[in-house]
């Protein structure tokens, strides 16, 4: 089957290059690429027409600077074939990639899409770890809770896309999440390759650096996950008011955890992200959980290999504490700070591939009990307290991957 391969670019003269020399090193060739630049003022435009030039494969699509659902939008708009794949500019796929998702839509007509694996990568295209979701089937339950996966590890059939209004450019962030969302509600099935094919770059300056976009656009998906969504005719034939609301708070708190890693992982105080929350509370948050995901989201913002996490600890520790702090009082949950910041420290040892951190731990044990440590807690709470009575939530700057 022939695939078209949408590709927005704002300002990506770095990495463009090696985007699409990704597909020309693809063992299934029977795909076009459509570069859609969106009113860059560097090199993107020649560097798209240079590989127009020398692969009649490639097209070069220009628009003034609409942002990435336009510039996707109008992609979809332009593609010939019926298969879909979206591919950002500083990203890539391996050379099986193709091949293999095509085999499975292929080998099983009753799928609309089918995904894969992918790993995150360093600036410097250095391995950081890799994540499969593991399921096939009827998803919507899934994707109505979290970001099931990254964009360019699908492949979709463009009628189906089509069929649920492509990108909705009111978001600035989560559009991917939100077309998946969408996608899954029509009651369409989903295939899985369990191979990680798709390569994601994390830069400091990315867009999952801004945990505050992140969380405000997060929650409207999530909330329409759990509600009936009117911008379509047809609902989930199981969930045609989409999740159970009951289960609402609780995935608002584990989208608060992660956009938390990524302001954590960025060196800033992740507390302000609970005015979002500030009239709600979860007093049955699982400290493994909550662990686990301020973790892993803060060193995908730090953008660093696992060598390099021992380095980022100390800094990284004392914004933790500050934040698990202050969502032990936020959530009500007894307890929690002290047990996700022991998991934490667990997870770095895990995960962290250096063995001076045994070493390095050594000299933070003390701080481990900080839930326990009254003075430094009251202090929290103060400051927290201070925080919810007369603070107004922050102000949210433009920010995308695309630039």
């Amino acid at each position: 089957m022939n695939v078209s391969v949408i590709i927005p670019a704002h300002n990506a003269a770095s990495t463009l290059a090696e985007t699409l020399e990704s597909l020309l090193d693809q063992t299934h060739p029977c795909w076009e690429a459509i570069i859609v630049d969106d009113g860059s003022s560097d090199d993107t435009s020649a560097i798209a027409g240079y590989f127009a030039e020398q692969d009649k494969r490639f097209h070069l699509l220009r628009q003034p600077q609409e942002g990435v659902c336009v510039a996707r939008n109008n992609g979809i708009a332009q593609a010939r074939f019926d298969l879909l794949l979206f591919l950002d500019a500083d990203d890539w796929i391996l050379p099986q990639h193709l091949e293999r998702l095509t085999k499975v839509i292929v080998a099983n007509p009753g799928l609309d899409a089918a995904y894969c694996g992918w790993s995150y990568v360093t600036p410097e295209g250095k391995h950081v770890f890799g994540e499969f979701g593991g399921l096939t089937g009827d998803l919507f339950a899934e994707h109505a809770q979290y970001c099931f996966s990254v964009i360019h590890t699908y492949l979709v059939r463009r009628a189906l896309v089509e069929s649920v209004g492509g990108f909705d450019p009111a978001l600035r962030t989560c559009e991917d999440w939100d077309l998946w969302q969408r996608i899954a509600r029509t009651g369409a099935h989903f295939g899985a390759v369990r191979e990680k094919l798709a390569l994601y770059r994390i830069r400091p300056n990315s867009a999952t650096s801004n945990g505050h976009q992140l969380l405000a656009d997060g929650l409207q998906v999530l909330t329409r996950g759990h509600s009936a969504d009117p911008r379509l005719l047809y609902q989930h034939p199981v969930y045609p008011e989409g999740l159970s609301k009951e289960l609402l708070t609780k995935n608002k708190f584990d989208l608060l955890c992660a956009c938390a890693g990524y302001v954590i992982g960025g060196g800033k105080d992740a507390r302000l992200l609970l005015e979002a929350l500030k009239d709600e509370s979860y007093p049955k948050l699982h400290p493994y959980k909550v662990a686990r995901a301020v973790f892993t989201h803060a060193m995908i913002a730090a953008a660093q290999p696992r060598t390099k996490w021992y380095e980022l600890w100390p800094n990284l520790s004392e914004q933790l504490k500050a934040f698990l702090v202050a969502l032990e009082i936020h959530s009500e949950t007894p307890e929690l700070a002290h047990r996700a910041y022991s998991f934490s420290k667990s997870l770095m040892l895990k995960y962290a591939a250096d063995p001076r951190l045994d070493r390095r731990f050594g000299s933070v044990q003390a701080h481990v009990k900080l839930g326990i440590h009254e003075q430094l807690k009251k202090l929290f709470v103060s400051w927290y307290y201070f925080k919810r009575r007369f603070s107004v939530a922050p102000a949210i700057a433009p920010h995308s991957k695309q630039g």
